[in-house]
């Protein structure tokens, strides 16, 4: 980490000229204390930014595999003929076709636990 190097540098040159007994030595360490405790506020800072960013990402993956799924829920139920079965063999046919939609619509839900999708929202919904 470029930014490590430097700090440490800069510890390891006041280090040097305390021991050199420089003449503003009690000044360069309240600095140096200064540096460090900035330093620590912006890798956490950092830090925070790098899990908000990760929340907000799975949130919009959420939403997005959300909208897919009901896309693909709403696919299925069009396939679904609206008009009903006018003798024995239509009705069986739409039997089938209805079990079908059952069918695929259980896929769909198996493949919401399998991506985390349930886990994704538990999460976000504790977050927020």
């Amino acid at each position: 980490m470029v930014g490590q190097e430097r700090v440490d540098y800069v510890n390891q040159t006041i280090d040097e000229l305390i021991k050199a007994g420089h003449t503003e030595a009690a000044a360069m360490a309240d600095w140096r204390d200064s540096v460090n405790e900035s330093w620590a506020d912006l890798l956490e800072l950092i830090d925070t930014r790098a899990q908000l960013l990760q929340a907000s990402h799975d949130l919009l993956k959420y939403f997005d595999d959300g909208k897919e799924l009901v896309s693909q829920i709403q696919e299925k139920h069009n396939e679904i003929p609206a008009d009903l079965g006018e003798d024995f063999s239509k009705a069986d046919t739409f039997h089938r076709m209805h079990a079908a939609f059952e069918r695929d619509i259980s896929a769909l839900g198996k493949q919401v636990h399998l991506n985390s999708l349930l886990p994704v929202w538990e999460k976000t919904n504790k977050e927020l």
